[in-house]
């Protein structure tokens, strides 16, 4: 079946400072939403960034979360699978995509229009498999009859210097059904990412409460200068599964054709299926309890904060 590129519906209440909303139409297999994000900056260097135009980014299925990222969280994941998977830029181009709007100002300041092609996917184009790749697209239409609603919100900012945000969306997407477990119930087996921040003191830190129980593909920390996180060790009932310091996994993820230019100081990368084997992903249900131990560089930043993005296999219907 034919995927369809089009655009999608309205983004509504694009107001800096508030939450604005993208209800997807029930029907279609969806395989990736584009957010095409616009906006003028005004200062000494007028380059603005993907954290000026579009915030936290939350896809609910039937009102429930079940995926929570800032776009500049995702667009460090996506850039770290591929370096054709990262945001692109464009300055001095209008939301159109077409229209060159030339840069103004007078002395020691300027403004500059800049727009941004950001892509949420829903199914994984860096598999190396056809079936992988389209296997997680999100339904939401079932042979039952059964329909789900799909809502994306997104967090708009209000940065100093920054203003005239547009925001629209593009949908990639298919007519196929969704699929049946082997008694015939409808299923809708979809890769999650919860965000989960957590606070810490000291340079050893332990994390044993998780907000989600499913299979775990990727576990993403991200951190402040310089308590940049060294080791990661998981534990399933207290037995070792993974331990390693984070220039190995970095230098095996590579090897395994994760892009090079991705890797960033703040950011660790784990990906349980690196193999590119869905297999591979750490079943937390088999464990009573799954627990995760950093060694942090130094624990001297402001910001005792670190980001856990986990990426989790489990069926958003059950």
């Amino acid at each position: 079946m034919p995927k369809i590129i089009q655009p999608s519906s309205p983004v509504v209440n694009v107001v800096a400072g508030q939450t604005a909303t993208l209800d997807l139409n029930p029907g279609p297999r969806y395989h990736a939403v584009q957010l095409v994000a616009t906006c003028r900056k005004t200062g000494t260097t007028p380059q603005p960034a993907l954290s000026d135009v579009l915030g936290l980014i939350n896809v609910k299925v039937n009102t429930v979360s079940r995926r929570q990222h800032l776009a500049s969280e995702l667009d460090g994941i996506q850039t770290r699978w591929g370096s054709d998977l990262a945001v692109a830029k464009y300055d001095q181009i209008g939301n159109d995509l077409i229209s060159t709007v030339a840069d103004s100002g007078s002395g020691s300041t300027a403004t500059r229009t800049t727009t941004f092609v950001f892509t949420v996917w829903f199914a994984e184009p860096f598999r190396d498999q056809y079936a992988a790749r389209d296997a997680y697209a999100w339904p939401t239409l079932w042979k039952s009859g059964r329909r789900i609603s799909l809502q994306m919100e997104i967090g708009v900012p209000n940065n100093a210097g920054i203003d005239n945000i547009v925001i629209r969306a593009n949908e990639v997407l298919d007519y196929n059904l969704g699929p049946v477990d082997s008694k015939g119930n409808d299923i809708m087996p979809i890769t999650h990412w919860f965000r989960q921040p957590e606070t810490y003191g000291g340079t050893a830190v332990t994390i044993r409460k998780w907000p989600f129980n499913g299979i775990i593909y990727q576990m993403s920390i991200l951190n402040n200068s310089p308590d940049f996180v060294d080791t990661l060790e998981i534990k399933g009932d207290g037995v070792t599964k993974f331990k390693a310091q984070k220039r190995a996994i970095d230098t095996l993820s590579t090897g395994y054709n994760f892009n090079p230019s991705g890797v960033g100081a703040s950011q660790f990368d784990l990906a349980f299926d690196f193999t590119d084997n869905p297999q591979d992903g750490l079943d937390m249900t088999a464990f009573n309890a799954l627990e995760a131990n950093l060694t942090l560089d130094a624990a001297t930043a402001s910001n005792k904060t670190l980001i856990f993005l986990t990426q989790v296999y489990q069926d958003a219907l059950a």
